[in-house]
């Protein structure tokens, strides 16, 4: 009964040792994972930042030539102002 008992121990001692070693193995792995998946995040972060800064760079002339069309239609529009004055208000 003796040798049972020792051998049982024995058993659960290596078991518990083999449940140690690969739960240790799988650490490295779950940090894989994680530097995996920041890396992922930072790539998506900087697409997005890139492609953020592509689309204020189409916008910006897009912007000044709607600002230059509203300089001219606001100048128009005051020498038409003009005109009525000098025809009395037509």
């Amino acid at each position: 009964m003796k040798t049972v008992s020792i051998l049982a121990v024995i058993i659960i001692i290596i078991g518990f040792g083999l449940q140690s070693a690969s739960a240790a193995s799988s650490i490295p792995s779950v940090d894989n994972i994680t530097n995996t998946t920041q890396e992922a995040i930072n790539n998506a972060s900087d697409t997005v930042n890139q492609t953020a800064q592509d689309v204020q760079n189409t916008l910006d002339p897009i912007q000044d030539i709607l600002n230059s069309i509203n300089s001219v239609l606001n100048t128009v529009s005051s020498i038409v102002q003009n005109i009525q004055q000098i025809f009395g208000g037509y």
